[in-house]
């Protein structure tokens, strides 16, 4: 098993944990701002947080890819040289994933911290004009309350 015990695990793990579950959740986030918040974020500046984040998570963990397949082990505190090429890009990728994460979550709190609304109210109804049963709940729910206002 020539891959066991390498970095390729290191780059394999963080593809697999950060990319599907950290992107998952920034996805998640970002579809439900609006409707948690009643605040709608800046669209383009939340497409060029993700795109540097993007950039920056392939950056810093594809190298590892190709350490492990060329036989960096893993747990070294210190690491031979033919390897610091490799080492120094996924430096430099990790500084640019933590600058997307700081514009993602820049643009998030503005948002947050705006008066105005910009025309979406506090759970409000379809802010991504989605005809789904989980965007349309508010309205759902005061039709089925309603028996209450009679009483």
């Amino acid at each position: 098993m020539h891959l066991h015990d390498t970095y390729w695990i290191v780059g394999h793990f963080h593809y697999i944990i950060f990319g599907g579950m950290g992107f998952g959740f920034l996805a998640a986030v970002h579809y439900w701002f609006p409707k948690m918040f009643g605040r709608m974020y800046n669209r383009r500046q939340a497409v060029w947080g993700w795109l540097i984040l993007f950039i920056g998570f392939n950056v810093l963990y594809f190298p590892m890819l190709i350490l492990g397949w060329e036989g960096m082990p893993r747990r070294y505190y210190d690491y031979p040289p033919q390897f610091h090429s490799l080492h120094l890009i996924s430096t430099v990728g990790s500084w640019i994933l933590i600058a997307g994460l700081i514009w993602i979550f820049f643009n998030l709190i503005q948002a947050s911290g705006k008066e105005k609304r910009q025309g979406i109210t506090h759970g409000a109804e379809r802010p991504w004009n989605g005809r789904s049963l989980r965007l349309r709940r508010q309205k759902i729910l005061k039709k089925f309350l309603s028996w209450k206002k009679d009483v």
